[in-house]
C-alpha cells in the first residue's frame, strides 16, 4: 500500500512539473478605488466600534464577517454590508464564556457559530443569535495539541488544523455528533520556531475538496470529502532563508528584534531555516490563489492566480502576514486587515515574523474583473 501511494505520486510530480509556469501579466488585485466597505473605526468612520487590534476574524459563506475582541472577549458579527448584528461570548470562566484570546472559530451555513477554548478543551456551538448554547468536549487528544485553525466547507463539515510537537502540523475531518476525529494528512517537516507559527494553510472548492499547502516547498495537497489524496501541485521555487533582519518587529511606530530572537535563530536548523515557498491559499469559485513568500519592492507578497486544473492566469501582489494568511476571498470579494504602512523606511527595516501596523480594521474590495473573467 505503501509503495503504491510513494509511485502515485511520483507520478504527479512528473505531471505537475512541467505545469504552474505563472503568467508573466501582472493585475491588480483589485483597484484602489473599489472598496465595497469596512469594519472597524477610523478617521473617515468614526460611529464604527474601535478594536485596539484585530487578531483573528472569519467569513462565512453569506459574506458574513466574524471579528474577535481580544479586549471584550467577544466575537462580533457583522453581515456582508458591514451592518453590527450582535456579538457571542464573553469574558469569563462560564459556558458561552472565554478566558483568553480567541484564536480558533468558524461559522456554518445554517447560522451557527463554533468556537475552540483551549482551557476547558472544548467547543462551543453558539446557535443561531447565539442566545442557545452547547459546549461539548474535545477528546483527550486534543490536549496534546495546540489547535491552529478551524474551518466549515459548503456541506458543514468541519476540519481542524493542529500542531502536535511529535507529529507536526495536522489536518483532520471532525465529527461533532459522534465526536470522531479522522486524520488525513501531516506535515512534520519542520521544527516548529518558538517564537511564532509557520503554519499551513487550507481551503475549499465547491465541490467540498480540500486543498493544504505545504509547510515548506511550493506544494498544494487535495483530498476528497473523505480524506482520500486526489491530487497534488508542485512548482519549483527557491526557497527563503530566514535571516537576522526577518526579526525585526514594530512595536509603538518603531522596530525592536524580538526578545531572545538569537537562540530561537541557532535552533532553526536544516529545512526549519527557510520560510515555506507558499504560505496561503484563497479559493473562491473557480480561481485559486497562492500566496507566496516572495516579496516585491514594496514587501507586497506576490500572488499567483490559477483556474482549478493549476493553468496559470496571471499574477498580482498584496500586503499580509507571512506566518497566517490574513487574507479571505469570498463571492469575488477580498477581505483583508489593513495592514498596509506607508512609511518607506519602516516598510524597509520590518522583518518576515513582523506585521506592517497593527491591524485595526478589515477591508473589503471588489476583485478586479480582469481576474474573475
Amino acid at each position: 500500500m505503501k509503495r503504491n501511494k510513494i509511485l502515485f505520486m511520483i507520478i504527479l510530480f512528473s505531471v505537475y512539473c512541467e505545469k504552474g509556469k505563472i503568467s508573466n501579466e501582472y493585475v491588480d488585485i483589485f483597484e484602489s478605488n473599489n472598496t465595497i466597505l469596512s469594519i472597524g473605526a477610523d478617521e473617515e468612520n468614526t460611529e464604527a466600534k474601535a478594536y485596539q487590534w484585530i487578531l483573528n476574524y472569519c467569513i462565512d459563506r453569506e459574506g458574513n464577517i466574524y471579528v474577535a475582541d481580544p479586549r471584550e472577549l467577544t466575537v462580533d458579527k457583522y453581515d456582508n454590508q458591514g451592518k453590527y448584528l450582535y456579538s457571542y461570548g464573553k469574558k469569563g470562566q462560564g459556558p458561552g464564556e472565554f478566558s483568553n484570546q480567541i484564536e480558533s472559530f468558524a461559522a456554518d451555513s445554517n447560522g451557527n457559530f463554533i468556537a475552540y477554548t483551549w482551557q476547558r478543551n472544548s467547543l462551543i456551538i453558539f446557535y443561531k443569535d447565539g442566545k442557545d448554547i452547547k459546549e461539548i468536549k474535545l477528546s483527550d487528544e486534543f490536549r496534546k495539541t495546540i489547535i491552529r485553525t478551524i474551518k466549515i466547507d459548503l456541506n458543514n463539515n468541519m476540519y481542524i488544523l493542529s500542531y502536535s510537537k511529535e507529529k507536526g502540523y495536522i489536518l483532520g475531518k471532525y465529527d461533532i455528533e459522534k465526536a470522531r476525529y479522522d486524520v488525513f494528512h501531516v506535515d512534520n517537516k519542520r521544527i516548529r520556531p518558538p517564537f511564532v507559527d509557520l503554519l499551513p494553510d487550507f481551503d475549499f472548492d465547491t465541490s467540498g475538496n480540500i486543498y493544504i499547502t505545504d509547510s515548506i516547498d511550493y506544494k498544494i495537497y487535495k483530498y476528497s470529502q473523505t480524506g482520500r489524496l486526489l491530487d497534488f501541485f508542485y512548482k519549483k521555487m527557491e526557497k527563503n532563508k530566514i535571516v537576522e533582519n526577518d526579526f525585526n518587529y514594530l512595536v509603538n511606530n518603531r522596530i525592536i528584534k524580538i526578545p531572545g530572537y538569537q537562540n530561537a535563530w541557532k535552533k532553526l536548523k536544516g529545512l526549519s531555516g527557510f520560510f515555506p515557498n507558499i504560505f496561503g491559499i484563497n479559493i473562491d469559485a473557480n480561481r485559486i490563489y497562492i500566496w507566496t513568500s516572495n516579496q516585491d519592492k514594496e514587501k507586497k507578497y506576490k500572488i499567483e492566480i490559477f483556474d482549478q486544473k493549476f493553468n496559470p492566469i496571471c499574477a498580482s501582489s498584496y500586503y499580509n502576514y507571512l506566518p497566517k494568511n490574513y487574507a479571505v476571498i469570498r463571492n469575488n470579494k477580498f477581505h483583508i486587515v489593513n495592514i498596509e504602512n506607508s512609511d518607506p523606511e519602516i516598510k524597509k527595516e520590518i522583518g518576515r515574523f513582523g506585521m506592517f501596523k497593527s491591524p485595526y480594521k478589515i477591508e473589503v474590495y471588489k476583485i478586479s474583473e480582469r481576474i474573475i473573467y
